[in-house]
């Protein structure tokens, strides 16, 4: 099942996406978010989390007001 809030408002801030994980950045609230569709592990789980670090360390300066 895909959810809205990961499908259809942040499809176009994707960094990762795959069959078990989606990775998003949402500007508008400075944050990172993992989405996970099923169950999943070893590199199927690391690689979307190293993207989502990566992901965070690129925006760590921008602060919201």
């Amino acid at each position: 099942m895909t959810n809205y809030d990961t499908a259809g408002k942040y499809m176009d801030s994707a960094y990762y996406l795959s069959e078990f994980c989606d990775v998003f950045y949402v500007e508008e609230k400075n944050v990172v978010l993992v989405h996970w569709e099923k169950y999943c592990e070893l590199e199927e789980y690391r690689k979307p989390l190293e993207c989502a670090l990566k992901v965070i360390e690129k925006f760590k300066f921008i602060k919201n007001d």
